[in-house]
């Protein structure tokens, strides 16, 4: 009796023994199977794949910033490839992207590459959108997979134009030398972007057109930089003198920054009327408009960064070949494969308030 009831216990033990190791091994395999499912899911974020001529630009770095935002948002994992302003190297870096037939969003260093992407992509369906640099003529109408969104440079010289004179209607006491005439000067963009010129001349055309007289002290080219823009309106204020300067012009907002850099170190734009010189820009950076809020920057013209990064996004990953399906997918008309933002304008409030100081 004694050995049958010892022989009931180690049966019983035995089956603890075994039913904690089924426990442990159950536990184990549901850990193994939550890592595989979260390994799935990492897996599940689809690629997406930027090129861009230079990630230092605010602009292209505001436009990255949203980019992966409204990448993860849809389940997208952002990959940006910096061209760091070469050519050869944007070159290498293509290659790679045609090798492993990728579909891609482009800003090109060369436009001139944009014919040989186009054959490289056509030879596996593959789709892309260029964006900040227009290709050569028929690059995009060329092939249906093809896209450029961008903005209209003639409007985006004819907006600021626009605000200019608005400015100066309602301030002559700004012409402070009174020769009748808004002595500026003008800091442009690179010689070779399509956008340099248009903007100059449609600004210039509409201040004329609007009855402001004016003379152009000098114009600059400053490629688009902050630094090149503060530096080359240092010499111009140095030669001219400060107090014949009544009016700053920049192709784009980080040169206008720049601008108002210089100026600052002359003690102007800091929030006194008496010491202001107008300054626009063009872009609407995050930076600019709190330059406006604080009495720096007088006006930009704003592209609307969201619309544009949403457009691109959904052109690129749309499956569609449909220009009249991807027009309703977008809410923009497409016109032989180019898709144009608009801009609107931004002025600031005049006079402008005082700058707030760490002390206040």
């Amino acid at each position: 009796m004694i050995n049958m009831l010892k022989m009931v216990q180690e049966l019983a033990a035995a089956s603890l023994r075994w039913q904690t190791l089924a426990l442990g091994l159950s536990v184990g395999v549901s850990a193994l199977n939550a890592q595989a499912v979260a390994v799935e899911e990492v897996d599940e974020k689809k690629p997406l794949y930027a090129y861009y001529y230079s990630i230092t630009d605010p602009f292209i770095n505001n436009f990255n910033s949203i980019l992966e935002r409204i990448g993860a948002e849809n389940g997208y994992q952002l990959t940006y490839i910096n061209g760091s302003d070469n050519s050869l190297l944007q070159r290498s870096q293509l290659r790679e992207c045609f090798d492993a037939k990728r579909s891609l969003i482009l800003n090109l260093v060369d436009t001139h590459y944009a014919k040989e992407t186009i054959e490289q992509l056509r030879s596996y369906g593959g789709r892309v959108v260029f964006f900040n640099r227009i290709p050569e003529n028929s690059t995009v109408t060329d092939y249906p997979r093809a896209f450029y969104v961008g903005t209209d440079p003639l409007q985006a010289g004819v907006m600021q134009g626009e605000m200019v004179a608005e400015f100066f209607k309602a301030h002559p006491e700004y012409d402070k030398n009174h020769n009748g005439r808004i002595d500026l000067v003008l800091i442009k963009g690179e010689a070779i972007h399509q956008d340099t010129d248009a903007r100059s001349k449609q600004a210039l055309n509409t201040l004329a057109s609007h009855g402001i007289e004016f003379n152009n002290l000098q114009s600059i080219y400053a490629d688009w930089n902050y630094l090149k823009a503060r530096t080359s309106l240092k010499r111009v204020v140095e030669r001219e003198g400060i107090e014949n300067i009544e009016l700053v012009l920049c192709n784009n907002d980080s040169m206008a920054l720049g601008a108002i850099n210089a100026l600052q170190s002359l003690g102007y734009n800091k929030g006194e009327p008496s010491r202001y010189v107008p300054v626009f820009g063009i872009d609407a950076l995050p930076a600019a408009l709190a330059a406006i809020d604080n009495g720096m920057l007088t006006g930009t013209v704003k592209t609307d960064m969201e619309l544009m990064v949403s457009t691109i996004f959904k052109l690129l990953t749309s499956t569609s070949d449909d220009h009249e399906q991807l027009e309703k997918l977008i809410g923009l008309e497409i016109i032989n494969g180019y898709v144009n933002i608009p801009f609107s304008k931004v002025l600031a409030e005049f006079p402008p308030a005082r700058q707030k100081t760490q002390d206040q």
